[in-house]
């Protein structure tokens, strides 16, 4: 499989928010963090990844946002990662694509990175700084790439300033974007900020509506669809309140000539 091929090839749809549907499923967060679902409660896990998958996407970010060694205990973070990886594969089989996901630190701390030695280890196609935080997301990646040949997809939680999108491209991101911002305006405007500057693949992850508020609905999302392919997504996704319905009507919006193009096709035709 060549991730890096498909991903300058054509849209790609992601997955649908993990956490809020672990917590629909009975997660309590002033117990557990979600990643540790991945070894008690893994037929949900793997439940909400093979949703995802029949709603057609092309690649599964791992349950492991907060799977670092500084919430997990070390003894476990490596069962923890790997798991976390099995049961994402094991839903997206051998025709998609299995990222990682790395949750936002201020500081990266050596052991730190042994989080990212299991995650490679274990088999995944790429890495995704997610919601994270410009100031820390360019030291990060600096750091992740001098361990790893893997693609570094860096998701923002904020607009940064125009020059942050090209250095971050300068430091070898294979994407750059945003996830769980509600504000689709805001969405549009941040899009247009980095297509201004580099000419790499974005990503884009919203959340479904902030706490209190009416959370959008499939069909907001899949109207959203052709500016963000027009300002340059090629990831596109969901975060926080988003389910598999939201995923089918972004399938639906981004076209179905890229439905179900699988890496075997990739290979088929030579990239």
């Amino acid at each position: 499989m060549n991730f890096r091929a498909i991903l300058h090839s054509r849209p790609m749809l992601l997955d649908a928010g993990m956490g809020t549907r672990l917590i629909a499923r009975g997660l309590d967060l002033s117990r557990h963090d979600p990643s540790l679902w991945n070894l008690e409660a893994p037929e949900k896990v793997r439940s909400i990844h093979q949703l995802d998958h029949d709603a057609g996407s092309d690649a599964l970010f791992t349950n492991t946002f907060g799977a670092h060694l500084a919430t997990v205990p070390e003894a476990v973070a490596e069962s923890i990662n790997a798991t976390a990886v099995r049961l994402a594969r094991e839903a997206i089989g051998a025709g998609g694509f299995v990222i990682a996901s790395l949750g936002p630190r201020n500081v990266w701390e050596q052991r730190d990175f042994r989080q990212i030695e299991i995650l490679s280890a274990s088999g995944v196609d790429a890495l995704a700084l997610e919601t994270a935080r410009p100031e820390s997301a360019l030291t990060a990646l600096r750091a992740i790439r001098e361990r790893t040949n893997l693609p570094v997809l860096v998701s923002l939680f904020a607009r940064p300033e125009s020059d942050f999108w090209r250095e971050a491209e300068d430091a070898g991101a294979a994407a750059l974007g945003i996830n769980c911002i509600a504000d689709f305006g805001l969405i549009r405007a941040i899009l247009e900020d980095a297509a201004r500057v580099v000419d790499l693949p974005l990503l884009v992850k919203p959340s479904a509506g902030l706490p209190g508020a009416e959370p959008a609905g499939p069909e907001m999302f899949a109207n959203e669809v052709k500016g963000w392919l027009d300002r340059g997504a090629r990831l596109i996704g969901g975060c926080c309140g988003t389910t598999d319905r939201h995923l089918r009507a972004l399938r639906t919006a981004i076209g179905s000539e890229t439905a179900g193009f699988r890496p075997d096709k990739i290979r088929e035709i030579g990239l």
